[in-house]
């Protein structure tokens, strides 16, 4: 039997050794922490973006679908009526009295629509949400599901409300894609819909939607007022009886209240505008 040399032996061991310790480092404490925080800085700006990006793309999704499923329902409407029927000759125009009797229109849109509940039964519209945001705006939208006529849902959570057009040859129509989820914001989950051309053709016409809601021109509300008109035509003594000769003021974009030569005259462009018609000449200098 061949011996073996216990000095070679020995070598090779502590060469194995010394090349494993020099291959077996470590991170300090301070370096990991370090590492870490990286890291949640950049979760941190780009997972918001991913998940909005996500959430962006489902809304999108699911309106396309809303869009579907209306023409292919105003479609089969019309097919359903002889396929020669205009639109304003659909019974849900000439018979169902401009959308207020209900089970009129629960009737015709059944035939058409896998609905699930509606205005004709037991859908509260009361329950959906009271204001939409508009993008980038800290104002809301003026829609109103109390101005809807009628509405009915679909399984997939989507609320359809009809809203009556003076032009008989078309068929508005609002939709929350996901009913009271938010971001309940102006063409985001909620859109509107313009059915035409027989029903052969669906448009997107949110953008109706985004008008500001300031409300009615009113003695208490100066915002809602949105020209001169308007704001003249309202009574200041009704608010301020106490002032000394109140005076509605219009600046070109708001409407106020004041007195004396501050309301009258109107400093434009380093002088006195007399020509404005709420001013009087005599007072301005």
């Amino acid at each position: 039997m061949r011996r073996i040399n216990s000095g070679k032996v020995e070598n090779i061991l502590q060469e194995s050794i010394g090349y494993y310790e020099l291959k077996c480092f470590g991170f300090t404490l301070a370096e990991v922490l370090i590492t870490l925080a990286i890291i949640g800085v950049v979760a941190a700006t780009t997972i918001p973006t991913l998940l909005s990006n996500v959430s962006d793309k489902r809304i999108e999704t699911q309106a396309k679908k809303a869009s579907s499923v209306l023409l292919n329902g105003y479609r089969r409407m019309v097919a359903n009526e002889g396929g020669t029927y205009q639109i304003s000759s659909l019974p849900l125009i000439t018979h169902c009295r401009e959308f207020t009797d209900l089970n009129c229109m629960s009737s015709e849109h059944r035939k058409v629509f896998k609905i699930i509940e509606d205005s004709a039964g037991s859908l509260e519209l009361a329950n959906l949400p009271e204001e939409y945001a508009i993008t980038d705006s800290e104002e809301f939208a003026p829609f109103r599901w109390a101005d809807v006529k009628y509405a009915f849902a679909t399984g997939d959570g989507a609320i359809y409300g009809l809203i009556p057009a003076e032009n008989k040859s078309i068929i508005d129509i609002v939709v929350d894609i996901n009913s009271n989820a938010k971001p309940n914001t102006v063409q985001k989950d909620l859109r509107k819909y313009r059915v035409s051309s027989n029903g052969n053709l669906i448009n997107d016409v949110s953008y109706e939607l985004l008008t500001v809601n300031r409300g009615e021109c009113s003695i208490n509300n100066l915002g809602g007022c949105v020209t001169a008109e308007e704001c003249w035509a309202l009574d200041p003594w009704v608010l301020w009886p106490e002032y000394s000769k109140p005076e509605m003021k219009w600046d070109g974009t708001s409407c106020s209240i004041c007195s004396g030569t501050s309301c009258s005259c109107t400093y434009v462009d380093g002088k006195y505008d007399s020509d404005n018609p709420n001013n009087n000449p005599n007072e301005c200098s």
